[in-house]
C-alpha cells in the first residue's frame, strides 16, 4: 500500500474531514486540546464551592446571648453576696483580652446546660470596668453551684449588646470560661463548663 504524504493528506478532502472529526481523536489528544477549559471550570467549581462553605458556616453562627443593658441598671461593678457576710470566702475572675479599656466587659454565669446562653436562666451577672485590657472581679464562693459555666464580652460602645456584622460574626471580643470556642457559634456548655473553685483561686478568661 502505497504511503500517504502530508501533501495526501492536505489535498485530500476526505483525509481532512476525518482528521478534523473529534470523534476519530484519542481521549488524550481531546484532553490535550480542552485542558484550558477543563482547568477553568474547574477553577470555577472549587472556588465557588469554598465560598458556599464560607457563607454557610458564617450564617450558621449562632448569636451569643448576653444580658441588655437595662438588666445591669442598679448593680456595681462586682458580683454581689447573697448572704451579706463581710470578707467571705471568695474566688476571683479575671479577664483579659480587651482591645481596649473603653466601655465595659460584661459577665453572665449559668449552671446549667438546659440554659446556656438564655439570660433568663443567668444566675448571676455583672459589669465590670476595664484597666489596661483587663478586669477582675471577686465572688463568693458559697453562690456557685458545683459547676458552672461563665460568658463575657467587651461591651465597647456600652449598647448593651453584642455587636455583629452583617453575616452574624461578633465584631466585639467575647469569651468563655475553660476559654472555650465554638466552630460555628458559641461553645456548648460542656466545653465552657468548670468546677467550683477554692476559696483564693482565680477563674481566667481571656476574650478575643
Amino acid at each position: 500500500m502505497p504511503e500517504t504524504g502530508p501533501n495526501e493528506t492536505k489535498n485530500n478532502p476526505a483525509r481532512k474531514l476525518l482528521a478534523s472529526d473529534p470523534y476519530s481523536r484519542t481521549v488524550g489528544e481531546q484532553w490535550k486540546d480542552n485542558r484550558g477549559t477543563q482547568l477553568f471550570f474547574l477553577t470555577c467549581l472549587i472556588f465557588t464551592i469554598g465560598v458556599a462553605f464560607l457563607l454557610y458556616r458564617q450564617n450558621r453562627f449562632v448569636p451569643v446571648e448576653f444580658p441588655g443593658g437595662d438588666m445591669f441598671q442598679g448593680m456595681d461593678s462586682s458580683f454581689n453576696d447573697a448572704s451579706g457576710a463581710s470578707e467571705p470566702a471568695s474566688a476571683s475572675i479575671v479577664v483579659d483580652g480587651a482591645s481596649s479599656d473603653v466601655g465595659v466587659l460584661r459577665i453572665a454565669i449559668y449552671d446549667a446546660a438546659e440554659g446556656f446562653n438564655d439570660l433568663d436562666y443567668a444566675v448571676r451577672k455583672a459589669k465590670l470596668p476595664i484597666q489596661d485590657g483587663q478586669s477582675m472581679t471577686r465572688i463568693p464562693v458559697a453562690i456557685l453551684a458545683d459547676s458552672f459555666a461563665i460568658a463575657v464580652f467587651h461591651d465597647e460602645n456600652e449598647n448593651g449588646s453584642l455587636d455583629r456584622n452583617a453575616f452574624g460574626i461578633p465584631t466585639e471580643c467575647y469569651g468563655f470560661s475553660n476559654n472555650a470556642r465554638g466552630l460555628t457559634g458559641p461553645p456548648s456548655f460542656t466545653d465552657a463548663k468548670i468546677d467550683r473553685p477554692e476559696p483564693g483561686q482565680s477563674i481566667k478568661i481571656s476574650i478575643r
